[in-house]
């Protein structure tokens, strides 16, 4: 196993790891701002 090959290996799981967690965080906003707008609604009514 050459240490390119290594090195290779440990940036696509940091890109991935990346991902994942700039996933998560659009999700969790997506969900707050979802939240948020339905308390809006009710207080609106």
């Amino acid at each position: 196993m050459s240490w390119e090959n290594y090195s290779r290996r440990q940036l696509l799981m940091l890109v991935a790891v990346f991902n994942v967690c700039s996933w998560a965080l659009i999700i969790s906003g997506i969900d707050n701002l979802r939240s948020q707008s339905e308390q809006v609604k009710g207080v609106q009514s």
